[in-house]
């Protein structure tokens, strides 16, 4: 006889991340907090994404064939609760929320998450009171806090690497050291001034070495 006390403790404990599914049917937008998502297929790339049957997502997926998750980074609770409540009693979810249209499939990506994966339906299986889609990932990218997120830790290991190398005694630093710490420089100056030219970059790669070989001498 099942136990349903331990079946409900058993299954919460199965974890589960947070995602904004971002559906369309015709000029139709709509957008909800998916969990019971994960990779189902490498070659070809194949995710499997659990949608309530009587939904308004679930008909507008059944129609169009897409879908797009968005992947949500801590810190954004209060988004993931805006998408948990159904369209028909809070209307448009995307009103304050920024968002585009993903370029493979124009279903709605919100701007300021990790990143995100548009699928292309292919194939359904209806059982007990959700859908599970099988989507063949057809697009991905990053998104402005994960490429934020990136630049931050590249400044951070470049900085780190530069000081490390300048630390070290003079007879130990040879012609690799060297390289390595010319390219840790230029790597710091295209992250701090992307924008200037390769002169100016040139001039200050220059200014850097000189600076770092008297700190050495010294």
């Amino acid at each position: 006889m099942l136990d349903e006390q331990a079946k409900k403790t058993m299954l919460r404990k199965i974890p589960h991340a947070l995602y904004i599914c971002g559906v369309k049917d015709g000029e139709e937008v709509n957008g909800f907090t998916a969990s019971w998502v994960m990779q189902a297929s490498f070659a070809p790339p194949l995710l499997v994404n659990c949608v309530k049957a009587d939904s308004t997502s679930h008909a507008m997926i059944k129609s169009s064939g897409v879908f797009a998750l968005s992947v949500l980074q801590d810190g954004q609770k209060e988004l993931a609760q805006n998408f948990f409540k159904p369209l028909r009693r809070v209307g448009n979810k995307f009103e304050e929320i920024e968002f585009y249209p993903g370029p493979e499939t124009g279903c709605p990506i919100i701007k300021d998450t990790l990143g995100y994966v548009e699928c292309n339906v292919v194939s359904a299986v209806e059982q007990g009171d959700h859908t599970v889609f099988v989507g063949e990932v057809i697009g991905a990218g990053g998104g402005s806090v994960a490429i934020n997120h990136w630049l931050e830790l590249w400044r951070i290991r470049v900085k780190r690497s530069v000081l490390c190398l300048l630390q070290r005694p003079l007879s130990t630093i040879n012609s690799f050291s060297l390289i390595t710490l010319s390219t840790l420089i230029i790597y710091r100056l295209n992250l701090h001034a992307p924008n200037q030219s390769a002169n100016l970059r040139r001039r200050a790669l220059h200014r850097c070495c000189r600076r770092h070989a008297q700190t050495i001498i010294s």
